[in-house]
């Protein structure tokens, strides 16, 4: 039963070693989830992104991992908070409008006060994701 305790002491000690180094490497510390009235982790944001009315269109986005996304109707995504290794924050870019027949689009609204709608191609040139934010692309039918 001693051996038992000393090994798993042995390893909780080793286990704070390997954590400790990893701080001093990255520089940076071991993230922990953040209260916020009453409990919940702020170390990710929501993008609630949609499409008004429903079936009148589509929108597609370069993704923070550079992967392409299409979203036909109302869609959430949850980014990382947490800056990029070297110092930046994590963006969506090239939101792009796309109405379906019968429909053309409208225009952006929701959470879009500090964005650059692109007036050459209507998209928005790039959404930073710090902060959660709802943006709906509106679409009127012809």
């Amino acid at each position: 039963m001693n051996k038992k305790l000393i090994y798993v002491f042995a390893v909780l000690v080793a286990g704070l070693f390997v954590v400790s180094a990893c701080e001093q490497a990255v520089g940076r510390r071991v993230l922990q989830p953040k209260e916020k009235n009453g409990g919940g982790i702020e170390d990710f944001v929501t993008l609630d992104l949609r499409v008004n009315p429903e079936g009148s269109g589509s929108f597609y986005f370069i993704s923070p991992y550079g992967s392409y996304e299409t979203v036909y109707n109302r869609t959430v995504y949850r980014y990382s908070n947490v800056p990029s290794p070297n110092g930046s924050i994590y963006t969506l870019r090239e939101l792009y409008a796309y109405p379906n027949r019968n429909y053309t689009f409208d225009r952006w609204t929701g959470m879009l006060d500090d964005l650059r709608i692109n007036v050459t191609w209507g998209g928005i040139d790039s959404i930073p994701l710090n902060r959660n934010r709802i943006i709906t692309a509106n679409f009127r039918r012809r």
